[in-house]
């Protein structure tokens, strides 16, 4: 199950997480369809107003294998 955690307590309802782009290897933006629940954690950072919502996404065997993604924060946050 994937567990979300954020920085901040800032309330959005109704809505699922989703990422729309991530930085690659060669630190470009590129776009990113993934779905959250892919992942073992889902950290949100923080907000962008170029990019969206910023996240740091990773699997449970290694935080520090992880990637940046940007989308939008959903109710998942909210527990």
């Amino acid at each position: 199950m994937t567990k979300y955690s954020t920085l901040d307590n800032k309330k959005k309802e109704g809505k699922k997480t989703v990422f729309n782009n991530c930085v690659d290897e060669h630190l470009k933006i590129v776009s990113y369809k993934t779905s959250p629940h892919n992942w073992d954690n889902v950290l949100h950072i923080g907000f962008d107003e170029d990019y969206g919502d910023v996240f740091k996404v990773w699997d449970d065997s290694d935080e520090n294998t992880f990637i940046i993604a940007f989308g939008e924060k959903g109710d998942e946050f909210d527990n």
